[in-house]
């Protein structure tokens, strides 16, 4: 597991920047925030796996920021901070999806473990929506992904959830493969332009230029890589669109590790195989 990347939002600036140095020293990634606004501006750009967050602000209060947070990011695990005379709005957190609320003035060294705690339950709850089947130092040698040649299968994951997407690399890395990210699909496919890639996996929702648009712009340069389609729900007129514009799998989300892998091998062997048949018949 690696640093926990951490979140402060408090429109104390202050207290803010204290508390942003103090944890810094403790081995944190901590950025600071002084609004609900900010937060969940800067949300949008970079994951985090744990936000402290103040229930008293201006503005967008605590819970409301909490609310939008856990919708839009529902495994990013969040500490309330509330002062003594507030601890039934730290409990009313709690019951929103808060992990836990911690009374200012606070311990640091309280906070630091109530961080700890929440990290570690981030990722154990990625881990599980990801089927993971194997742990950090679990990892799987390079052959189990590549080909009969030893090369490493070659993937570009388009994904907009960068959190998700820059973990389930992470795993496809450790069972050999080679693995390159994009969070559009106008970027997914400029990559294309520069680079190859053995199968592409493409998330079916995205802002923009969703996964079919993105599809047909891939294969209006390319027609023979496989793509594999990831989405939450079975929308069936975008999967048949899909499946006729040329989608060799659709795989639900949260995709266990072990299906997309196998799923990706698989798609590499047919497109090297009718390659094969193509170029025998050339001859």
């Amino acid at each position: 597991m690696e640093k926990a990347k951490v979140l402060l939002v408090d429109d104390e600036g202050e207290f803010l920047q204290s508390l942003v140095k103090v944890l810094g020293r403790r081995g944190l990634d901590v950025e600071g925030v002084t609004s609900g606004q900010e937060a969940l501006e800067r949300m949008e750009k970079t994951p985090f796996d744990v936000v402290v967050l103040d229930l008293m602000m201006p503005g967008m209060d605590g819970m409301e920021t909490l609310k939008r947070i856990k919708s839009a990011w529902p495994q990013t695990e969040v500490i309330l901070l509330t002062a003594v005379g507030s601890v039934d709005m730290g409990l009313q957190g709690m019951s929103a999806g808060a992990f836990d609320y911690v009374l200012k003035p606070m311990d640091v060294d309280e906070l630091v473990e109530k961080i700890r705690q929440a990290h570690e339950r981030s990722w154990l709850q990625l881990e599980a929506s990801l089927g993971w089947a194997c742990s950090e130092d679990q990892g799987v040698s390079r052959s189990q992904g590549g080909d009969a040649m030893g090369r490493a299968t070659r993937v570009l994951l388009i994904d907009d959830e960068e959190l998700y997407a820059e973990s389930l690399a992470k795993v496809l890395k450790r069972r050999g493969m080679e693995v390159s990210t994009a969070r559009d699909g106008a970027s997914g496919i400029a990559w294309l332009e520069s680079n190859q890639a053995d199968v592409v996996v493409l998330d079916l929702k995205m802002p923009g230029m969703d996964g079919i648009a993105t599809m047909e712009g891939i294969r209006h340069r390319d027609a023979s890589t496989p793509i594999i389609l990831l989405t939450g729900h079975i929308d069936l007129e975008r999967v048949t669109r899909a499946l006729q514009g040329g989608v060799g799998d659709i795989l639900l989300k949260p995709c266990p590790v072990d299906s997309l892998a196998a799923a990706i091998e698989n798609a590499k062997e047919r497109h090297l195989a009718a390659q094969a048949l193509k170029e025998k018949g050339a001859e």
